[in-house]
């Protein structure tokens, strides 16, 4: 779907959108991992992107976290991210990256949830986990 004026569209407001996002996030750095786009029934593009996200002091260093794009309405929602890269903090362990392994949607008990396999790698150990994201 992503071609031409869509293409350039897209690559526009993404812009303005992240402008926003950083104003309030307490994230410095942040990689996209994965992007997904539709048409909802109005012909309005929205998209799904991962991004990997290394934090300030006080917060998991590293995690992955899942955006929702609506371009006609020029706003980004982040969803709620997991608490399991909290509670590894909590423990005094250091998260040093997470691996995105692999990414699907699904509905679950009629609600769309993004299914995400991840590697979460600490100092001594890698930990496999597989997250649910409504």
């Amino acid at each position: 779907m992503r071609t031409g004026r869509s293409q350039i569209f897209i690559g526009i407001n993404d812009e303005k959108l992240l402008n926003k996002l950083d104003e309030r996030s307490l994230f410095f750095e942040r990689e996209l991992l994965w992007e997904t786009y539709e048409l909802d029934e109005n012909n309005h593009i929205k998209g799904i992107k991962v991004y990997k996200e290394k934090g300030e002091n006080g917060m998991p260093r590293t995690q992955v976290a899942v955006y929702l794009f609506d371009y006609m309405a020029e706003e980004v929602e982040k969803l709620e991210v997991p608490e399991v890269y909290q509670e590894i903090t909590d423990q005094g362990e250091s998260i040093r990256d997470v691996e995105l392994e692999e990414v699907e949607i699904k509905e679950i008990d009629g609600v769309r949830n993004i299914c995400m396999k991840v590697e979460i790698v600490l100092e001594t150990k890698r930990l496999p986990y597989e997250l649910y994201i409504k």
